[in-house]
Order: C-alpha cells, then structure tokens, then sequence
C-alpha cells in the first residue's frame, strides 16, 4: 500500500523540519488518506 510509502516519506520530513511543520504533514496526510 502506499501508506508505507507516505510513512517513510514523513520521517524523511521529520528530519528536515520542525515538530511543528511534521504536524502539519501529518495532517495533509492524513486528511488526504480520507479522501481516499
């Protein structure tokens, strides 16, 4: 699925960004994955 795919792609955000900016991916994610 690509639910693993996005997760990766997260804690490769979570590195780069703040806590807070993570949080906001987070959210576009998950808002995104109700979508679908």
């Amino acid at each position: 699925m690509l639910a693993e795919q996005e997760e990766i792609r997260i804690r490769k955000h979570m590195h780069k960004h703040t806590h807070l900016e993570s949080g906001f991916v987070l959210l576009k994610v998950a808002a995104f994955s109700l979508v679908n």
